[in-house]
């Protein structure tokens, strides 16, 4: 392993009574994006006491893209910014192995083609002095898919407690910084998970085990796109259904097996959501939504989508007929 390193001051490493952040960025093809990245965390009011960039075999020029961005950089204004180079194995396995490497007794995650606003380390910093017993603080987020902003989102404690099992409502990784000690008793990111839930996964372990703290504010720019892996659905539904057993634990009996139906009639409906309104598999995935969990309380206006597949399938009949019941 390969690690390229820009030394700063060492007044960084104090630079927050006792809460040190390290931040972790893996990198695939990311030379487009991360000095964004980079250049988001740099200009933190909450400095981070150093960065540690994760290069996941990158076919491309990323890794040289970074090392540019170090030469360009003066040492000794910014945080230590450390470059490590590994075999592909996957942004999950690049961020166990930054957080590994990482000397902060915190660690910030910033995925490359995220960016954070200028006070989200400082915002998360408050929270956490504010709720000393937390081993872990989410933040909101603004969506921006293929380049255009969509909307703010925000966590909530309630709809948190009410709806971890059934969707990621804790946000992307980008909004999450953890005290690495948990991250490491939890086990950190499963590596044989999808990109599209391998952040849920994470926050689901976590919250079984630790108080949370919450900043409800959106401080990280989320950028996704149409053809992205969390708008697969055949790929996202492969990668959910792993999670099922990790999202049930804590139940047993009835409890555990409603629960269960709940789940899958979530992860269907998502999946049907996911596909190409004209496809079949958008028909099939609604109705075993519906036969999973035929009420209401889970997976949104599930009918609906039934009906908008049936006539993107050219069955109007058969859509009129079910709206008429």
């Amino acid at each position: 392993m390969l690690d390229y390193r820009v030394r700063g001051e060492e007044a960084w490493v104090a630079a927050v009574e006792g809460i040190r952040f390290s931040v972790v960025i893996p990198l695939y093809k990311g030379a487009p994006t991360i000095e964004r990245a980079l250049r988001s965390v740099l200009t933190q009011s909450c400095p981070a006491q150093e960065i540690v960039v994760v290069d996941d075999g990158s076919p491309d020029d990323s890794a040289e893209v970074v090392r540019r961005f170090l030469q360009s950089e003066r040492p000794g204004v910014h945080p230590e910014i450390r470059l490590l180079q590994q075999p592909n194995r996957g942004a999950a396995a690049a961020r166990n192995q930054g957080v590994r490497q990482a000397s902060g007794n915190w660690i910030a995650f910033l995925d490359q083609d995220d960016a954070w606003l200028p006070s989200k380390l400082e915002r998360q910093r408050e929270a956490i002095r504010e709720h000393p017993a937390s081993a872990w603080c989410i933040t909101g987020f603004r969506l921006h898919v293929d380049g255009v902003y969509r909307e703010a989102l925000l966590p909530r404690a309630n709809v948190i407690a009410r709806q971890h099992r059934f969707r990621n409502c804790f946000g992307p990784s980008s909004c999450l910084a953890v005290r690495r000690d948990a991250f490491l008793a939890v086990g950190g990111f499963r590596e044989d998970l999808g990109t599209s839930c391998e952040d849920w996964d994470l926050a689901v372990r976590l919250y079984r085990r630790y108080p949370l703290s919450i900043v409800s504010e959106p401080l990280v720019d989320y950028h996704d796109t149409s053809a992205s892996a969390s708008r697969s659905g055949m790929a996202m539904l492969e990668s959910e259904l792993k999670l099922v057993e990790t999202l049930l634990a804590g139940l047993t009996g009835v409890k555990r097996a409603l629960a269960r139906r709940q789940i899958l009639a979530s992860m269907t409906a998502r999946a049907a959501r996911n596909v190409p309104p004209g496809s079949t598999s958008r028909l099939l995935f609604a109705f075993k939504s519906l036969w999973y969990w035929p009420w209401p309380s889970v997976a949104g206006p599930r009918l609906r989508l039934v009906l908008a597949a049936l006539r993107a399938l050219g069955h109007d009949r058969w859509a009129r007929w079910w709206d008429g019941r």
